[in-house]
């Protein structure tokens, strides 16, 4: 497991390793530039355009969730984790 503490730190870390993760957990509000930016950059490069990408944040609105979908999350998760749910995707997110 890997992590960082901002977008610009985690595109520089995933950038740098030799192998992909697995998935990445994304928060949408960081402190440089938000999750969409990061998730943006992610599908633009062809290494790492196909990692499944897992949003988190504390908004619970329905239009967020959408417009997260449509950005390329795979999945949206709101604050606080429910740790159970966290597993379930990651299994399912994994087992593919």
């Amino acid at each position: 497991m890997l992590s960082a503490n901002n977008g610009m730190e985690g595109l520089r870390l995933i950038d740098k390793i030799e192998r992909n993760p697995d998935i990445i957990l994304l928060d949408i509000n960081l402190p440089d530039i938000d999750g969409y930016e990061v998730i943006r950059r992610i599908r633009q490069n062809d290494k790492t355009k196909n990692i499944p990408v897992v949003a988190i944040s504390a908004n619970a609105m329905m239009d967020e969730r959408k417009y997260a979908l449509d950005k390329g999350f795979i999945k949206y998760m709101t604050k606080p984790i429910d740790v159970q749910e966290l597993l379930s995707t990651l299994y399912s997110i994994l087992k593919h």
